[in-house]
């Protein structure tokens, strides 16, 4: 019998790495304000950067939650479209074959030329920022997830056509259970890029009493170190939305392997 692994070191395994290239990025950005002797205005230092958060953390630590809001919902809404869309792909080829540039669209085409309509249409605030953060992140699912439920193995395939089961039945008791690892690499990736899509949206959608990082970093260009502060609390929104989507995405695969097991 296997010994599990422990669940402070999964955790550790996932966590730690990135705080580490974080330490290193630190030190690097440091030796470079050192060596160039570049303005603050041009490269704050990370102390004055740290100086300038403490200084307007109540703001920044606001927009930061504005934003993981902004985040978490267009992240939500990308699972059931994406999950929906790949379900329909795998349904038929001609379903895939017609449909599949469609989201393909939504991938290549510059969300900057796209935020100026969805501000048409849904008018600026946090709904039209989690559209676009929609738009960025659902299309990893899609494709995760259609991979997922066409690459069914044959064998199986033939059995459950050989016992009768229906269409619904081969996708709930087949399809599904083996997409789940496709569907979890399209759910890391997307968690990532749904803080990318609502920055950018923040760009053109936030009002004056929703501003996220976006937004701030896009006023305070002219204040370097504050918007210094903005882009790492950005970034560390996206490492730790990944951070711990991939955690909890270890422990439901681990969960999942040992009910697969259990069943043999």
């Amino acid at each position: 019998m296997t010994k599990k692994p422990s669940y402070s070191v999964a955790f550790f395994c996932v966590i730690l790495p990135p705080m580490i290239a974080i330490v290193v990025l630190m030190i690097i950005w440091t030796t470079v304000k050192i060596i160039s002797q570049y303005p603050d205005y041009i490269l704050p230092s990370p102390l004055t950067v740290t100086n300038a958060f403490w200084e307007n953390r109540a703001d920044i630590l606001r927009s930061t939650w504005l934003t993981f809001l902004s985040a978490i919902g267009g992240l939500s809404l990308s699972i059931v479209v994406g999950t929906s869309v790949s379900i329909l792909f795998c349904q038929a080829k001609w379903i895939r074959r017609g449909l599949f540039p469609l989201a393909i669209f939504l991938q290549t085409v510059p969300i900057v030329a796209v935020a100026p309509i969805v501000v048409l249409w849904l008018d600026e605030g946090m709904i039209a920022t989690m559209f676009i953060s929609f738009l960025v992140s659902v299309f990893p699912i899609i494709t995760n997830s259609t991979t997922g439920l066409l690459n069914v193995d044959n064998g199986l395939f033939e059995l459950f056509r050989l016992y009768n089961a229906s269409r619904f039945q081969r996708l709930i008791r087949l399809q599904i259970p083996g997409a789940i690892p496709n569907f979890v690499t399209g759910l890391k990736v997307a968690s990532g890029m749904s803080v990318l899509g609502a920055v950018v949206g923040e760009f053109f959608c936030a009002t004056l009493a929703n501003k996220g990082l976006g937004r701030q970093i896009f006023e305070l260009k002219d204040q370097a170190p504050i918007m210094f502060a903005c882009i790492f609390f950005s970034t560390m929104l996206g490492v730790a939305m990944f951070s711990v989507v991939s955690w909890i995405s270890e422990r439901f695969l681990l969960f999942w392997d040992e009910k697969k097991i259990s069943h043999l």
